[in-house]
């Protein structure tokens, strides 16, 4: 049975969730990149699936969540960043990923966080340089850090995860959310503890890995570009 997106569209605002955010669901279970993924799910499945998110102050809109596969979402790096922007919107954060070729260095003076990172040819295509490690810098109350992630410590998370195959096909994504995941534990550990929960239930430690991945490449891939 298709799922029918107006109804879900319906139960969700008659259940009182976020107008706004229920429509920013909607929409993105509308487009085509989705859609056979949207389909192997019943109206209640999907329902159940939105609201699991939006009780954790998130939303499956395919920029803090994306639909991974049946019954299954995955929090994005962008999804820990808003998460904690909601309770401080004057954090900063600078999510970036080193690759082969790159310049990079960072330091500390008087608390203060000093970095530069020089990119070598910037207009690359996106897959052509690997990726070395990945550096989060929070400035947040006149206290500054920097959390770094190397190839060993995320391949080791990588052969650890529920969805191995996952990490394998989009590392961009899970660089970026593993060194933000680090970071928010140094100032934000409570802030992103119920979104942490839910995002490990899909992509935390496990035994097996899981294979259904379908409708995400196009989206990952847009918007992690760069």
């Amino acid at each position: 049975m298709a799922v029918n997106l107006q109804a879900l569209k319906d139960k969700l605002i008659e259940s009182n969730q976020d107008a706004n955010k229920v429509g920013k669901s909607i929409a993105y279970l509308s487009d085509s990149k989705v859609n056979e993924t949207v389909q192997k799910h019943t109206n209640q499945e999907m329902y159940s699936l939105i609201v699991k998110y939006l009780n954790v102050g998130t939303n499956l809109d395919g920029v803090n969540v994306i639909l991974a596969g049946k019954n299954m979402g995955l929090v994005t790096y962008q999804g820990y960043m808003n998460k904690v922007k909601q309770l401080h919107p004057d954090v900063f954060f600078d999510v970036q990923l080193v690759r082969e070729g790159d310049e990079f260095e960072v330091g500390k003076r008087s608390g203060l966080v000093e970095y530069t990172h020089k990119i070598a040819n910037p207009f690359a295509s996106y897959d052509d340089k690997k990726i070395n490690g990945a550096y989060c810098v929070v400035k947040f109350d006149n206290n500054e850090s920097i959390e770094l992630l190397n190839e060993r410590d995320y391949n080791e998370m990588q052969g650890a995860s529920k969805s191995s195959y996952t990490w394998k096909k989009w590392p961009s994504e899970f660089w970026r959310k593993s060194v933000i995941k680090r970071a928010c534990k140094v100032y934000f550990s409570e802030e992103v503890a119920l979104l942490e929960k839910v995002d490990n239930e899909d992509h935390g430690l496990a035994e097996d890995d899981d294979t259904s991945n379908d409708a995400l490449d196009a989206i990952v891939a847009a918007k992690t570009k760069g």
